[in-house]
């Protein structure tokens, strides 16, 4: 499809979350929890790279395509091939061009001024992340361990030492997302999460019990949101 087609394909099934400019802001953005992604920022959680890396268009395809489990995010499976690389398209020159003007804003001002040429040296350099991508692709090599009561037992080990990998910290003991460190007391004396999110909104840690996985449930999505975050 034309950048038009799929224009008008993103304002029928993607505006009202996402919004206009791709800001997680749209109409009906104030009333879903978590909130909409924000493209702008070139900051994307479920993709198969190590961070910091923009998405190649394979981990937008599969977003799109599988949805976000246990968000508002849905399938777009019933979308043909053609009008799915479409929104891949459009997503993506939505965060080139919101990073490239949050960029030049910054820049303005701290300096009160732009160099002739300011647009496209942007341009060329958050680009240029872009196609970095597929050289950051985070892969497990070799044949996926089978779970033994034994793996079983040396994962319990590093879930709650704290100086390994201290899961339970966070996503607590039994794995209900309740560990101490998720949470701190605030002025008003309220109980809160204690961390935000690239996009400014809270941190909640994931019910494990639940057995909802947003970035997808296969070993190897597991295997990246544990080794990469």
């Amino acid at each position: 499809p034309t950048l038009a087609d799929s224009a008008h394909l993103y304002r029928m099934e993607c505006q009202h979350c996402h919004g206009t400019e791709g800001g997680g802001d749209g109409s009906t953005a104030h009333f879903l929890k978590p909130r909409p992604r924000d493209f702008r920022l070139g900051v994307y959680k479920w993709t198969a790279l190590a961070a910091p890396a923009r998405p190649r268009r394979e981990d937008l395809r599969r977003t799109l395509h599988d949805g976000v489990n246990g968000t508002s995010m849905p399938s777009f499976a019933r979308l043909s091939e053609a009008q799915v690389e479409g929104l891949v398209d459009y997503v993506r020159l939505l965060s080139l061009r919101g990073e490239v003007e949050l960029r030049m804003a910054a820049t303005f001002e701290s300096d009160g001024e732009w160099e002739e040429d300011a647009a496209q040296a942007e341009h060329e350099a958050v680009w240029s992340r872009w196609q970095q991508a597929e050289g950051k692709v985070l892969a497990y090599e070799g044949a996926v361990p089978p779970s033994t009561p034994e793996s079983i037992a040396r994962g319990a080990q590093l879930y709650n030492d704290a100086t390994k990998g201290n899961c339970s910290s966070c996503h607590g003991v039994d794995g209900r997302g309740d560990g101490p460190a998720a949470w701190k007391i605030d002025a008003r004396g309220e109980r809160v999460p204690a961390y935000l999110d690239a996009w400014g909104d809270p941190i909640l840690p994931r019910n494990l019990r639940l057995g909802i996985w947003r970035g997808g449930d296969r070993p190897i999505d597991l295997w990246r949101r544990i080794a990469n975050g």
